[in-house]
């Protein structure tokens, strides 16, 4: 073999061991961190961590926006919860030196609130009122503010349509059924809510009009959020929009139709709309309609009526409370009276009720 060819095959195999060590060597992102950048990476992972952990106290339950998209975690601003106790984890705060606070619901009485030491993370037990309320929950402590939500306060978890609940539902119903404790108390006042509040508008010069926002049992709720009203709105749309309210604060209300036993054309005495002045004579009117849709309270055995006020015996035009509200056992006497001026349904032709109580559930869109 000729020098030449020995100093070829040299650098053949210089060149086959340097593409071994190249197919060999380590990446250069697999490299170990240095100490104070590996640090870093745990400090801004335990922030993100402290931080998901204040936004989102234990007990709480989603909200969803008024298109129907959950707000989660940090991002926000809401929380629901049943009347109980929550629990407010504040890892902020130093477990040995633990501040005196102030706990508050918007403009109310000062809240019972206990500091937990189960752990190495501070937790606040805060005892909730007894009745629905809604406003900005916050607590104060060593001259800031610790720990701020605005917060909806209900009487048990929301129920179906409302799993979870809508934010522009619950801020109708926990205002008007605010301070409410039992579940006829609540319902009284959110019917009354919703025949005051402007949201509805019953079309009287049309009261064949079919529903507006309910088609096929669902309800379109974006629709109807999308604007604060008022919205025209039948017996149909009002009812359901009322078993929706009920069910965000976790009372269950279910529809019943109301017809005449012989399917004969209801015509009412003089009684006011939703969406009219109830103080006002001029508002009373007499409708026809071929059914009247109401609300069900199984439990106290109780109708509700949020689409009209009449002036019945032991109430007034100038005090239309509640709007509509009455014994189920009693129907014939909210129905027909034996005085022609009292009574849902005029005479001459004696009218008896017949009821369908609805087994469905209106669904939300």
């Amino acid at each position: 073999m000729t020098q030449e060819q020995q100093a070829r095959l040299q650098r053949l195999f210089l060149l086959l061991l340097l593409a071994l060590a190249s197919a060999t060597a380590c990446p250069a992102e697999e490299v170990e961190p240095e100490p104070m950048a590996r640090a870093w990476k745990i400090l801004k992972k335990r922030d993100w961590f402290i931080q998901r952990m204040t936004a989102t106290p234990r007990t709480a339950q989603l909200c969803c926006d008024n298109q129907g998209v959950p707000l989660r975690g940090a991002k926000s601003p809401l929380i629901l919860v049943a009347r109980s106790h929550l629990i407010l984890t504040l890892p902020q705060c130093i477990a040995s030196n633990l501040p005196e606070v102030s706990v508050q619901i918007g403009d109310g009485e000062p809240l019972p609130a206990v500091w937990q030491k189960t752990s190495n993370i501070p937790s606040l037990e805060v005892t909730l009122p007894e009745t629905v309320q809604s406003g900005a929950l916050v607590v104060s402590g060593a001259g800031k503010v610790l720990w701020q939500h605005y917060a909806y306060i209900t009487h048990a978890l929301p129920l179906a349509p409302q799993v979870p609940a809508w934010r522009g539902v619950l801020d109708d119903a926990c205002r008007w059924a605010k301070g409410a404790y039992t579940p006829k108390e609540i319902i009284a006042k959110l019917t009354h809510g919703l025949f005051t509040s402007g949201r509805f508008v019953y079309p009287a010069n049309d009261p064949t009009k079919r529903a507006t926002f309910v088609k096929r049992n669902t309800f379109a709720l974006k629709n109807f959020l999308s604007e604060e009203g008022p919205r025209v709105g039948n017996c149909v749309d009002i009812s359901d929009y009322l078993v929706i309210c009920a069910a965000a604060l976790g009372v269950p209300l279910r529809l019943v139709q109301l017809t005449d036993s012989q399917n004969r054309l209801l015509v009412t005495n003089p009684i006011c709309p939703i969406g009219w002045d109830a103080s006002d004579p001029e508002s009373y009117q007499s409708v026809r309609c071929t059914m009247h849709q109401v609300a069900y309270l199984p439990g106290e055995n109780r109708l509700f009526d949020a689409c009209f006020f009449s002036p019945r015996t032991g109430s007034s035009t100038r005090n239309p409370v509640p709007t509509f509200s009455w014994d189920a056992a009693q129907i014939q006497n909210y129905w027909q009276s034996e005085d022609t001026t009292r009574g849902f349904v005029s005479r001459p032709h004696q009218s008896v009720p017949l009821a369908l109580l609805s087994a469905k559930v209106p669904a939300v869109e």
